[in-house]
C-alpha cells in the first residue's frame, strides 16, 4: 500500500517538474524569437527601398502577409513550444532570403 502511494507521489512530482520545465523552455524560446524578430526587422530596414520592394515581391501572398505582421509588430505568439518553433523556422527562411538581397 505504501509503495503504491509513494509511486503515485513520484508521478505527481515528476509531472509538476516537467510542467515547470516546459513553461521555462517556452519562455526562453519566446525571448529568442522576439530577439530574432527584432534582428529580422533591422535587417529588412537596412536594405535600400528597391531591395525591400524586390524582397516583398518575391514572397508569396501568405508569406507577404505574415512578414507584414512581423514588421508592424501585430503578430501574437502562443506560448507553445511547437508553435514558437514553427515561427522560428519561418523567420529563418525570411532571413536567408533577406541576406541574399543584402549582398546585392
Amino acid at each position: 500500500m505504501w509503495s503504491f502511494l509513494f509511486f503515485i507521489g513520484m508521478i505527481i512530482l515528476a509531472f509538476m517538474v516537467s510542467r515547470n520545465n516546459y513553461k521555462k523552455r517556452s519562455l526562453t524560446l519566446m525571448d529568442n524569437l522576439q530577439s530574432f524578430t527584432e534582428y529580422l526587422k533591422d535587417t529588412y530596414y537596412s536594405l535600400s527601398i528597391p531591395h525591400q520592394e524586390n524582397f516583398m515581391n518575391s514572397l508569396t501572398e501568405k508569406d507577404k502577409s505574415y512578414f507584414q505582421l512581423l514588421i508592424t509588430d501585430k503578430i501574437t505568439y502562443k506560448l507553445n513550444t511547437w508553435t514558437i518553433s514553427q515561427h522560428m523556422i519561418k523567420q529563418e527562411e525570411f532571413m536567408i532570403d533577406l541576406k541574399k538581397y543584402k549582398k546585392q
